[in-house]
């Protein structure tokens, strides 16, 4: 899955050896450490936040390109987080 334009330059703070030492752990384990976690979720379904929640996502955010994430923002995440704002910043790509 091609997210990212590979002429796209990192940013400042992150390295092409931080890159690659992600890239190493992610070859070796996967996504399986990330899906488990996941799975091992069971009776979180009933937990709610009672707090407002504000979020900022800036419209070319690489993760809006995933539709299910999109999806579960704005809508499933709302079964947990009722009192959830979401404002989209144009223009930008950068998730707070």
């Amino acid at each position: 899955m091609d997210l990212v334009d590979p002429s796209t330059p990192l940013p400042y703070w992150f390295s092409e050896e931080d890159l690659t030492n992600y890239a190493r752990l992610y070859e070796k384990s996967g996504f399986r450490t990330p899906l488990a976690l996941l799975g091992g979720s069971d009776g979180l379904e009933e937990l709610e936040v009672k707090v407002f929640v504000f979020v900022i996502i800036g419209e070319k955010d690489y993760s809006l390109k995933i539709l299910e994430f999109a999806y579960s923002l704005n809508e499933m995440v709302r079964d947990y987080v009722p009192n959830m704002e979401i404002t989209y910043l144009p223009d930008r790509g950068y998730y707070i």
